[in-house]
């Protein structure tokens, strides 16, 4: 089977284990008045 091999490949493949990373959590919500239009 055909591969591809390039200058750097190594460091492209594996490039997501450098990157930091952190979970995201919901501080908070938002809820529109009941006579607000909506923008549509």
């Amino acid at each position: 089977m055909p591969t591809l091999h390039w200058v750097g490949k190594d460091k492209v493949v594996n490039h997501h284990h450098d990157v930091p990373f952190r979970l995201l959590d919901k501080q908070y919500t938002f809820t529109a008045n009941a006579g607000t239009p909506s923008m549509v």
